[in-house]
């Protein structure tokens, strides 16, 4: 994205000086569609309500960046892992290792929108593992 457009991720449309607003809300608009092109259309409904690139880049780094790597690493492990050459009682350490780091990152809720954005973010990273190998670096 870029191109000097960066301010339209970090600057709310309210933060716009009036005389700038006309232009910038072109440019937003513009830079709004490539982004809606960049989504998978699996997770579109979650990113709708949001109308300016702003919004929808907050929400989205909330949705899928927060711990990610870390969780993405749990998430991987836990489908990945398998006991072949070792003993039953470290694979079964292992699955209560994994299921603490999962529980630490993924806490249990009492707001349905809390369980919302997690169940969210869970699928979102279900999705990145999933990736063909060719789009890895995605």
């Amino acid at each position: 994205m870029g191109q000097g457009n960066e301010d339209h991720l970090v600057t709310p449309e309210d933060a716009i000086p009036d005389v700038d607003k006309v232009q910038w809300k072109k440019i937003d608009a513009q830079l709004y569609s490539v982004l809606w092109q960049s989504v998978d259309p699996k997770i579109v409904h979650h990113l709708r309500a949001y109308k300016t690139c702003f919004k929808f880049w907050t929400q989205a780094k909330g949705l899928y960046t927060n711990d990610i790597q870390r969780f993405y690493k749990v998430v991987y492990d836990l489908i990945h892992v398998r006991q072949q050459d070792i003993d039953l009682s470290t694979y079964i350490s292992r699955i209560a290792s994994l299921k603490e780091k999962f529980l630490t990152l993924m806490p249990f809720t009492n707001g349905a929108e809390a369980q919302q954005i997690q169940t969210d973010k869970f699928f979102m990273v279900l999705t990145l593992i999933g990736l063909r190998l060719d789009l890895e670096s995605v």
